[in-house]
């Protein structure tokens, strides 16, 4: 019926958050979490809403390199406080993200098993 309803909508961000294998379809989640962050509406998310994003996420065990870290990455190394993304810089990094596997090689053989047996027609 091209509409979500807010149960689907529930359903999608809940399995998006929570898929470790990175199979689950993310363009919708991608546009919310965007605006979710840009907490002044402002079409970009500037040093200070990526900050709070940081926290809200990893809570209080976050460490400030860590925070660094991914702030050096979401803004390409430019930290003064005037430095905003927009909406296709985040999705790059987001994309970016994606490819990395912070768990090894588990998350790669997860993805090709899955892959095969799509293939094969089986479920695995």
């Amino acid at each position: 019926d091209k509409t979500v309803t807010y149960d689907e909508f529930v359903l999608m961000y809940r399995r998006v958050r929570s898929d470790d294998t990175m199979l689950e379809p993310r363009a919708l989640y991608n546009v919310v979490d965007f605006m979710m962050n840009d907490y002044n509406c402002d079409g970009k998310i500037d040093v200070d809403e990526a900050t709070q994003l940081m926290y809200l996420r990893a809570g209080k065990t976050i460490d400030e390199h860590s925070i660094n870290e991914f702030l050096t990455k979401l803004f390409k190394g430019n930290l003064d406080n005037d430095s905003t993304v927009n909406f296709y810089d985040y999705l790059d990094f987001v994309e970016g993200q994606k490819h990395q596997d912070p768990k090894g090689k588990k998350l790669e053989a997860q993805r090709s098993s899955f892959s095969n047996s799509m293939k094969k027609g089986t479920k695995s």
